[in-house]
């Protein structure tokens, strides 16, 4: 499990850096700022910007990227209603194979980009949570990250 979250962990290193060097400047008077609040706001966690939009409009997101999200929806539906510890873990492998894909296959670039990292980090947070094995953190987490995963369409499409 610790290999898992030190790969995860410096893929994201790599997205992030990345994503520095591409990252255009807005006039950012002109963008709406929208907070989201997610279970990682009780977890102990860096300061994440929040996600803002595109002078009120959403931003294009790649095809790859809204397919994953689909499919972590698509899971969290599925999950079964009285879960184990072990349901968790499962989940947590199926969700972190679709996050690390989301951020290999990203095609996004800029300020679309750098909206996108704002919106995952609070999301790899609660997948990180779901690998603890406590039931109780694990039930409020997914009920929070079951909130978190419809907000996408909110700010991309």
């Amino acid at each position: 499990m610790k290999n898992i979250i030190l790969v995860l962990s410096a893929i994201a290193f790599i997205f992030f850096v990345s994503c520095k060097k591409g990252e255009e400047k807005h006039d950012s008077s002109n963008q709406e700022t929208t907070e989201v609040s997610s279970s990682a706001d009780t977890i102990k966690q860096e300061v994440v910007p929040p996600v803002t939009l595109d002078r009120g409009q959403k931003w294009i997101a790649n095809t790859e990227t809204t397919r994953r999200i689909e499919i972590m929806k698509g899971l969290l539906a599925e999950f079964p209603s009285n879960p184990t510890e072990n349901d968790y873990r499962v989940l947590h492998k199926k969700l972190i194979l679709g996050f690390q894909s989301i951020l290999q296959k990203c095609t996004m670039t800029g300020e679309a980009r750098t909206q996108l990292q704002n919106y995952l980090m609070p999301l790899k947070k609660m997948i990180e949570t779901l690998e603890t094995g406590n039931l109780e953190t694990c039930k409020v987490t997914y009920s929070e990250m079951h909130v978190y995963l419809l907000r996408y369409s909110h700010y991309f499409f």
